[in-house]
């Protein structure tokens, strides 16, 4: 867990001891690889940062379509806005703390970052990161909006573990413990801005994996082993956060099919599409409709049903 709140402050509030932006705040990588160019980072917004450390620029790829903010050299606080590519369920990105960016690419830092959709929702999340060399550890706590940063949060941290393997590819790993199922995440960035997250249970209950372009959209397949019915889903996402999602079911165990679906899921939690059940021998077909409350099968003369 982290330090007290009191013995934190301190630490992250150190002065690296030099000034001026860009290239000519760094020296000699800590890291012998260097993907700032392509990783979004906080060394990337500094090295983009102007003498004043103010820095207002696009980032590779289409998703960010701007980011803007400061990294203050001398006391060590930052903040920055992202904008999204037009159609994109995210409205706004921003962070806003504390810490150091060392001038060989070292981090130490502590801040809030903020996710705002097109709902109107935010999301808050306190994020500690400290880096040295090629390697990374990254943690992070839901919090409420009017949550203090500098409290010691009392629940324990999503963690990542990333490596910097090379200019071309980042890799992280996570692994926890959860309902009596031990968990394992992978995620891994590129320099073609792909990122891919698998996760696997140690029952072999469970497994999955996510690619996601730069452009906000982006392919997936999960499978849940059940006691009666095996499970496999293949989801299409969208820009707009919407989901095409294609369920396949089997009979435990076994290749024989219990149900097919294909149906659409908005952002917003609304969405329609047909199933077909083997029902002892019959097939039923199904219209699926789903609201952010309920989802319930119509199957004609065989009922309807909550799904």
């Amino acid at each position: 867990m982290l330090p007290a709140a009191l013995l934190l402050a301190p630490l992250l509030a150190c002065n690296p001891g030099k000034s001026g932006g860009g290239e000519d705040y760094f020296g000699d990588w800590a890291c012998e690889h260097e993907p700032w160019d392509w990783y979004s980072d906080p060394v990337q917004a500094v090295l983009e940062a102007d003498e004043e450390g103010d820095f207002d620029y696009d980032p590779p790829g289409a998703l960010v379509t701007g980011r803007e903010g400061s990294y203050d050299f001398e006391d060590g606080d930052l903040e920055f806005t992202s904008r999204y590519l037009d159609g994109y369920y995210g409205v706004e990105g921003r962070a806003e703390g504390y810490g150091t960016v060392f001038d060989d690419g070292d981090l130490d830092l502590l801040y809030r970052s903020v996710f705002v959709d097109v709902l109107g929702e935010e999301s808050h999340t306190r994020v500690r990161v400290e880096r040295s060399g090629c390697s990374e550890t990254s943690k992070s706590w839901a919090i409420e909006a009017g949550d203090d940063l500098d409290a010691t949060p009392t629940e324990d941290p999503f963690e990542w573990q990333l490596e910097i393997v090379s200019d071309d590819r980042v890799e992280a790993l996570s692994q926890f413990s959860e309902d009596g199922e031990d968990w394992t995440y992978s995620r891994v960035w590129t320099s073609d801005l792909v990122t891919t997250t698998s996760f696997e249970t140690s029952s072999g209950a469970a497994w999955g994996q996510t690619v996601m372009q730069d452009d906000g959209t982006g392919t997936g397949s999960q499978t849940v082993l059940g006691d009666e019915v095996d499970a496999t889903y293949t989801i299409d996402y969208r820009l707009d956060g919407s989901r095409r999602i294609q369920s396949l079911g089997t009979y435990a165990g076994t290749d024989d099919q219990y149900s097919s679906c294909d149906y659409e899921l908005s952002y917003e939690g609304y969405g329609d599409g047909a199933c077909s059940f083997d029902v002892e021998g019959d097939t039923w077909d199904c219209d699926i409709t789903i609201t952010p409350d309920s989802c319930e099968l119509d199957c004609g003369g065989n009922g309807t049903y909550d799904c």
